[in-house]
């Protein structure tokens, strides 16, 4: 467990074990997620497209179809 401190801009540091433990990189997309009085921060995949592919094999996708897995990949990073 490591203490950081928030700045005058409201932004925290993410130490680098902890960078090197979940593999995330300067321009990554990171969901945040308030639990009671928690911040949890997930990576979210580089190319959500192809995880989305992964989780949903061969359909064809409309606009509602992409928003609603969109929001179960979320949904699923959330609870791992």
């Amino acid at each position: 467990m490591t203490i950081v401190e928030v700045d005058k801009n409201y932004r925290i540091v993410i130490t680098k074990d902890i960078r090197k433990k979940i593999s995330i990189k300067p321009g990554q997309k990171i969901y945040q997620l308030v639990s009671g009085n928690e911040i949890i921060l997930i990576p979210l995949p580089d190319n959500i497209d192809e995880e989305l592919d992964n989780l949903c094999g061969d359909i064809v996708w409309n606009r509602k179809i992409r928003e609603d897995l969109e929001k179960y990949l979320i949904s699923n990073l959330s609870d791992n």
